[in-house]
C-alpha cells in the first residue's frame, strides 16, 4: 500500500476538495476537537493552510477510486473500518 502527502495541494485541487473558513468555524468543529483531545490528540503548530479541510480515497493501482470521502468540516473524517473495509476486497 503507499500513501501520499502533498504539500503542494495540487492533489486537493484535482480531487476538488473544500477551502474556506465556513469548514473550519463551524459550531459542530468544536465538538470535534473534544472529542479528540478526549482521545489524547493535541493541536500543535499549525503548518500549510489551515482552512484546506482534508479527505480520504482508495485508490487502485489502475486509477479507479473504491473509496471517496471529502471533508466538509475540520475533524469530519472518514470511519477507519470504512477505508479498511475498501483496502481487504
Amino acid at each position: 500500500m503507499t500513501i501520499l502527502t502533498d504539500p503542494s495541494l495540487e492533489a486537493y485541487k484535482a480531487m476538488d476538495l473544500r477551502r474556506g473558513l465556513m469548514g473550519t468555524i463551524r459550531p459542530s468543529v468544536i465538538t470535534h476537537g473534544i472529542r479528540a483531545w478526549k482521545a489524547g490528540h493535541k493541536q500543535g503548530r499549525t503548518e500549510g493552510d489551515p482552512t484546506q479541510l482534508g479527505g480520504v480515497f482508495v485508490i487502485q493501482s489502475d486509477g479507479k477510486i473504491i473509496f471517496s470521502q471529502r471533508s466538509t468540516e475540520a475533524g469530519d473524517h472518514a470511519s477507519i473500518s470504512d477505508v479498511l473495509k475498501e483496502l481487504t476486497h
